[in-house]
């Protein structure tokens, strides 16, 4: 995914997380699930941990955030937080455990952050909403959103998504990308050529965020233009997050 660039996505899932654990760092995350932990996960000798380390007071740029009457604010251990998952419909990658998370009030009370995030998302402003707020009637199951990358690289390789940029897709929309006015210097034939190599390597179809990444280090940012273009015409599909020369 190139730095900068509009991509069309599908909420695929809704998930909320309650009492997600924020310290201590050695119980908040699941590396063989590859999930982040809630208390309701650990063990009985974890919890003991969990509930004995004592509580950090919340810091910002260094120094202790305080109360009107200069008492230290406290940061929670656990939070109740709100994942949603998105699938980009031009690579079949998902959004991750990290990117599109909300912490909320106890209960799952909106807070600020997240009232934004659905006012840019639906145009809905969820301020003034009293009693449960039905977020299926908001994220209709398979409506399409625009996510923007940031336009700086993370690491030097992975470009990381702007939450804020996320807004309801309509057709015709015309989407910023990242050389708009590049012409292609690779035909479709070659792409095709290249990726059903990819398919044979693997015995089978392939992880299309794969195909994109190795295809532009093969042949450079117009690579992509390509790619596009034959997943347009249907030449490569890309069914169940896999990718296959149609």
């Amino acid at each position: 995914m190139e730095p900068g660039t509009d991509y069309v996505a599908t909420i695929t899932d809704i998930v909320p997380m309650k009492a997600v654990i924020q310290y201590p760092k050695e119980l908040r995350w699941d590396a063989v699930n590859k999930k982040m932990r809630t208390v309701s996960d650990l063990s009985n000798d974890e919890r003991a941990v969990f509930e004995n380390t004592p509580i950090e007071p919340m810091m910002s740029q260094g120094k202790p955030v305080l109360n009107k009457d200069g008492s230290p604010v406290m940061k929670p251990k656990a939070v109740d937080q709100i994942r949603f998952v998105f699938q980009f419909d031009e690579t079949g990658a998902t959004t991750g455990q990290f990117d599109f998370v909300f912490q909320m009030y106890d209960g799952f009370r909106a807070n600020n952050k997240f009232k934004t995030f659905v006012k840019n998302a639906t145009g809905q402003d969820i301020s003034d909403m009293t009693g449960m707020l039905k977020l299926g009637n908001l994220f209709p199951e398979g409506s399409k959103y625009v996510i923007r990358t940031k336009d700086e690289l993370r690491d030097g390789k992975w470009v990381s998504y702007d939450p804020d940029s996320i807004r309801p897709y309509k057709d015709g929309m015309v989407l910023k990308t990242k050389d708009a006015g590049s012409t292609s210097t690779v035909t479709e034939e070659e792409v095709l050529e290249f990726l059903r190599g990819l398919v044979n390597e693997s015995g089978g179809p392939i992880n299309p965020l794969a195909a994109l990444s190795r295809g532009t280090d093969k042949f450079g940012a117009s690579y992509s233009d390509v790619y596009r273009a034959l997943k347009d015409s249907g030449k490569i599909v890309i069914d169940g997050g896999k990718l296959t020369v149609g």
